[in-house]
C-alpha cells in the first residue's frame, strides 16, 4: 500500500453478494448509477470532443448516436453537436446558422 486512498468505480454493483460488496466497498468500491457518471465526467466533455475534433482517425470514426444525447444539461449536448461540424457534415449554407445554435459561432 501507498497510503493513499484508492477507489475504483463500479458501474452498478458488480456482484449480488452483500457480504462481498461490503467486503468490496471497504477496499475503496464505490458503486455509481449513470447519473453519478453524467456528473463525473461533465468536466471533460470539451477536452475529449477536442481530443476527437484534433485527430483525424478519431473524428473519422466517431459516430454520433441518440445515446449521446442522454444527458441532463445542454453543455454535453452541444460539445458532442460540435462534432458535426468538425467532421464537415453540415451544409455548407446551413455552417453558420448550425455553429449559432449550439454556440460555436
Amino acid at each position: 500500500e501507498d497510503g493513499k486512498s484508492r477507489k475504483l468505480y463500479s458501474l452498478g454493483a458488480i456482484v449480488h453478494n452483500d457480504a462481498e460488496l461490503t467486503r468490496l466497498m471497504d477496499k475503496g468500491l464505490v458503486t455509481i448509477d449513470k447519473d453519478d457518471l453524467d456528473e463525473m465526467i461533465r468536466p471533460f466533455i470539451p477536452q475529449i470532443i477536442g481530443d476527437i475534433a484534433a485527430n483525424p482517425e478519431w473524428l473519422e470514426k466517431v459516430n454520433i448516436i441518440v445515446g449521446d444525447f442522454m444527458t441532463k444539461d445542454y453543455m454535453k449536448t452541444n460539445e458532442i453537436l460540435s462534432l458535426n461540424l468538425f467532421k464537415g457534415i453540415v451544409k455548407d449554407e446551413l455552417k453558420e446558422e448550425f455553429a449559432k445554435a449550439i454556440g460555436k459561432s
